[in-house]
């Protein structure tokens, strides 16, 4: 749960204040409020495995268009035949939107709150927002359908790196750490802050199969394909997710919000990275690309200063955890 790192682009020199707009002051990662787009299916498919609605044995056909209700969602190829794996490896709506027909409504919204959106994530910061998940009475016929995706709802990119403390910690979720201790003049430890579990939120095994279908993302064909480091496995979901549009009251064509989310190493999951671009401009806007190439460098630089080849398991200890 102990945040290592946290970076905000663009940025203010503090002693030029004066200089920089306003909107550079705020803490993007708590303070701006967004529809995730496609990695939010772990988040789904997670749900539909808990509640014993699908398998890994399961397969759907994927012929590019899932109807509904009167509703259209395209998906991002026509993918045949397909698994959990395969949603991951892919990002394939079609196959999502059919796992998510086999639960209620009220059930999906009931993980949605175990995941804790729409709620505080803890951190000891100002400023946080913490995003728009409506009342089950407030969805339409597509609702639904649209948050299984990540539309229709909003986050801050801290809530969703500490709802995917659920999926290295075995199914329980974790609060997010800012300071580990604090010491005296003399180097002694006056309070310590230790690893706060908040509750379960998925059966113990669950977390084993996402983790094993996002390392699919990974490999040739993946969307995800481009992070590569040697020595490395990574878990990884990408998502780039259109920006709707309140002047033309549709999503737009060329606004979006790319991101990635990577877990690692995927055979001893332990860290957590979170990346997001919001209304990138270059000409390749897939997140599972842009965010691939900026994490081949920042992990590249940072590999000499931290131990990610940890064989050691964190223990798990489920002790009076609140499981509201």
């Amino acid at each position: 749960g102990e945040i290592i790192a946290m970076a905000n682009y663009p940025d203010f020199n503090p002693n030029n204040f004066t200089e920089h707009k306003q909107e550079n002051f705020r803490n993007a990662i708590i303070f701006n409020q967004y529809e995730p787009g496609s990695v939010f299916k772990i988040f789904t498919i997670a749900s539909l495995l808990d509640k014993g609605y699908i398998s890994e044995n399961d397969y759907w056909v994927c012929d590019g268009l899932f109807e509904k209700n009167g509703h259209k969602i395209k998906c991002t190829g026509v993918h045949g035949l397909i698994n959990i794996a395969g949603i991951m490896k892919y990002s394939c709506n079609d196959a999502t939107l059919q796992a998510s027909d086999r639960i209620s409504a009220k059930e999906f919204y009931t993980y949605l709150k175990k995941f804790d959106f729409q709620e505080p994530t803890g951190i000891n910061l100002p400023g946080e927002q913490i995003g728009i998940l409506r009342d089950l009475k407030n969805w339409s016929s597509r609702s639904k359908m649209a948050i299984s995706i990540g539309q229709e709802i909003s986050v801050n990119a801290l809530q969703v790196a500490k709802s995917a403390t659920t999926f290295i910690n075995d199914g329980i979720m974790l609060e997010p750490i800012l300071v580990k201790n604090i010491k005296d003049k003399k180097g002694k430890i006056i309070q310590e802050f230790n690893r706060k579990e908040i509750r379960r939120v998925i059966n113990s095994g669950v977390s084993k199969i996402i983790i094993d279908s996002m390392i699919e993302s990974t490999y040739e064909g993946g969307s995800v394909r481009r992070l590569k480091i040697e020595g490395i496995e990574f878990a990884a979901k990408s998502g780039t997710a259109q920006v709707f549009d309140q002047k033309l009251n549709k999503y737009s064509d060329n606004i979006v919000t790319s991101s990635l989310l990577v877990i690692f190493p995927a055979n001893n999951p332990r860290y957590i990275i979170y990346t997001i671009y919001h209304n990138p401009k270059g000409k390749v806007k897939w997140g599972g690309i842009i965010c691939s190439y900026l994490l081949n460098d920042f992990i590249s630089n940072i590999i000499g200063y931290m131990d990610f080849d940890l064989t050691e398991k964190i223990k798990i200890e489920e002790k009076k955890i609140n499981s509201k």
